[in-house]
């Protein structure tokens, strides 16, 4: 997937198996052996899977595309697309930006109370002096697997922090030097 920061989900056909799907963060595919694959220096990546129909997904979670529900969306292709019933899911999150280190500003903040249900518990309170509002984007994209079915339950976040934890790439603690971490899935 090209990963343009956006909410759009493509389903890999036929013609796509190999190629890179252009203007999505999300793909999913019903093939057994045919993988997925995502970057990222601090967006989630949230995996999902239907083992019994051998369907998942993989979604880019940053911030506007968590705003944008892509992974409510990413779960409701897999169920009406592949008929693959929210009981028997199971989801990932990939280590990225944690609750602790992800700062966001006003226009972060403006834009997820147009789009996101619920927006206000994502967000820390602003510190008494005006500080800093963090984001937190593990909770928000768990809110969205739950709401679309998944049991928490059968929901695995890792809960590691990109930015605090120098074991991972960063984009927000490195800058543009940073590399990138890939997850890559595929069911047999």
């Amino acid at each position: 997937m090209e990963q343009v920061h956006g909410s759009g989900i493509a389903v890999v056909d036929e013609a796509s198996v190999g190629q890179r799907i252009d203007g999505v963060d999300g793909l999913v595919v019903g093939r057994p052996g045919v993988p997925v694959m995502g970057l990222s220096a601090d967006c989630p990546l949230i995996l999902v899977c239907d083992p019994q129909r051998k369907v998942l997904g993989l979604a880019h979670a940053g911030w506007r595309g968590t705003a944008g529900g892509i992974t409510r969306r990413l779960v409701e292709t897999l169920i009406e697309r592949f008929h693959c019933a929210p009981g028997s899911l199971r989801a990932a999150i990939a280590p990225s930006a944690g609750p602790c280190c992800y700062k966001v500003g006003d226009e972060v903040v403006r834009q997820a109370a147009r789009m996101l249900p619920d927006h206000e518990r994502f967000f820390s309170p602003p510190a008494a002096d005006g500080g800093s509002v963090f984001f937190d984007l593990w909770a928000a994209n768990i809110a969205q697997l739950t709401a679309a079915g998944v049991a928490p339950e059968r929901i695995d976040p890792a809960r590691r922090c990109t930015i605090c934890c120098e074991r991972f790439f960063s984009y927000r603690r490195d800058g543009e030097a940073t590399g990138y971490a890939a997850l890559i899935a595929v069911l047999l």
